[in-house]
C-alpha cells in the first residue's frame, strides 16, 4: 500500500513539475526536492533484498501515511487556488464561512476516520 500511495504522489509531483500542467503555484524546488525523496523510498521498497524486512514492515504503514497526507496537502492547495481564481470574494467568504460552522459542528480529524476502518 506504501508503493502504490508513493506511485500516486509521484505522478501529481510530474504533473506540477510539467511546464505545460503548471497551473498551480508551489515552490518549483520544494516540489522537486520531494519528488526526489519520494523517488528514493520507491527504489527503496523495490529492492527486492528489503522484501519482508521487519524494518521495512515497520515502515511501510508511515511511508504511506507521509505520500497520503503529502497528496492531500497538494489537492487542497490546487483546490484553493481553483476556488480563488474562479469564485468572487462573496462566494469565498461565504463558502469560508461554511466550512468553519462545519468544523465547529462536526470535527474532522482524517486520521481519526481512517484508524475506524
Amino acid at each position: 500500500m506504501a508503493y502504490v500511495s508513493l506511485l500516486t504522489l509521484t505522478q501529481t509531483l510530474e504533473q506540477i513539475l510539467n511546464p505545460d500542467q503548471r497551473l498551480i503555484l508551489l515552490d518549483e524546488q520544494q516540489i522537486r526536492c520531494l519528488h526526489e525523496k519520494v523517488s528514493f523510498l520507491l527504489s527503496f521498497l523495490e529492492d527486492p533484498s528489503q522484501e519482508g524486512s521487519e524494518t521495512i514492515t515497520c515502515m511501510e504503514g508511515r511511508i504511506r501515511d507521509a505520500a497520503c497526507e503529502a497528496e492531500d496537502i497538494i489537492e487542497s492547495h490546487r483546490s484553493n487556488q481553483i476556488l480563488l481564481e474562479s469564485a468572487s470574494p462573496g462566494v469565498i467568504s461565504c463558502f469560508c464561512e461554511l466550512i468553519a460552522a462545519l468544523s465547529n459542528v462536526m470535527p474532522f480529524n482524517q486520521h481519526e476516520s481512517s484508524d475506524a476502518v
